[in-house]
């Protein structure tokens, strides 16, 4: 989640400010809609992949059905999108330089007013999207992480301390870097630190430092999701953090969940599969 997308990570409804919500089978499998407000965010842009039905609208009385991948104008005020039988929802805010979480609430009494009409996709990006969404939901997290950064990256004007390839290898396997470690890289570079930072920003979204949790935590799900640890805290020190304590609270930050929560998700997703 960029600018903010990150998150990009997996969570449940009931998290608040979710970017990747698994609606499967349960609560959400009845007749009935569960509805949810997508708040306000300038110039963004809204994606979804569904299964089922999805309504969107800024009333009750106004909403409209969607295209299974669509994208929503800037939103001025809350959208509100209402549901039943999805089988995986997926929601993304998109800035210039910047891919951002989605912030999901329950439904405020009041009613907006004013609905917007919602635009498809185009269909390249369309097409990538669903090969994303493609497998399992804890799977398809990072396939569109990796498919948004991309986008990014390409469109971005500013990168010229980052026209290597092996700086940002570099960052990730600095795993959490300290202020001396992104000296040196900028050093490497031959600019100054406010450079690095302003063109990796450019570059990723993120700064250096938080790109460089991303994709700890990136590795760190990889592992959790392919039982490729003995224990959460031992993950914890073989990825570079201080305790478990300061695992727990990056991968939250970026996953969406703390990792004994994830892990028992993946262990849930591989039963069901």
């Amino acid at each position: 989640q960029p600018g903010g997308t990150p998150g990009l990570g997996i969570a449940y409804p009931s998290n608040p400010k979710c970017c990747f919500s698994d609606l499967k089978t349960g609560g959400y499998s009845s007749p009935g809609r569960t509805e949810r407000l997508l708040m306000p965010d300038t110039d963004t842009f809204l994606f979804i992949h569904h299964q089922g039905i999805c309504s969107v609208g800024l009333t009750s009385e106004d909403m409209k059905q969607t295209p299974s991948v669509w994208t929503s104008p800037p939103l001025r005020e809350p959208l509100r999108v209402s549901f039943s039988r999805i089988g995986l929802l997926v929601g993304i805010c998109l800035k210039p330089g910047a891919a951002r979480t989605l912030t999901l609430r329950a439904p405020e009494q009041e009613e907006p007013s004013s609905p917007e009409m919602i635009r498809e996709v185009p269909i390249n990006h369309r097409e990538a999207l669903e090969q994303c969404l493609t497998g399992s939901p804890s799977e398809a997290v990072d396939r569109v992480q990796r498919y948004l950064t991309s986008l990014v990256s390409g469109s971005s004007p500013d990168r010229s301390a980052l026209a290597h390839r092996h700086v940002l290898e570099e960052l990730e396997e600095l795993q959490i870097p300290g202020r001396r470690d992104l000296v040196r890289l900028s050093r490497c570079q031959g600019c100054s630190l406010r450079n690095l930072e302003r063109a990796c920003k450019g570059c990723t979204g993120y700064t250096p430092r938080e790109y460089a949790a991303i994709r700890t935590c990136s590795r760190a799900r990889h592992l959790i999701r392919n039982r490729q640890y003995t224990s959460l805290t031992d993950l914890a020190i073989d990825l570079g953090f201080c305790d478990q304590a300061h695992f727990c609270k990056v991968f939250r930050r970026w996953s969406g969940m703390s990792p004994g929560r994830y892990a028992r998700y993946c262990a849930s997703d591989d039963q069901a599969s």
